[in-house]
């Protein structure tokens, strides 16, 4: 079945981006939480929450989440 990805990258606000694979830009260094839900056509549900550190060098690199 076809599957929806949500994002919250900052779980301290309401920004939401959707897709699989995305990219994120945070406009101060510090801890973020963030949270994907990924919604099946049937109606199932998935939750995966984590953290971001971000520094201010510039040179952060890529994060990878493999469900």
């Amino acid at each position: 079945g076809l599957l929806d990805y949500f994002w919250f990258p900052n779980t301290a606000t309401t920004a939401t981006v959707q897709g699989q694979d995305i990219t994120v830009t945070y406009d101060s260094p510090g801890t973020y939480n963030w949270q994907m839900v990924v919604v099946g056509d049937n109606g199932g549900r998935c939750e995966v929450n984590g953290t971001i550190t971000v520094t201010s060098g510039g040179g952060g690199g890529e994060g990878h989440i493999q469900l």
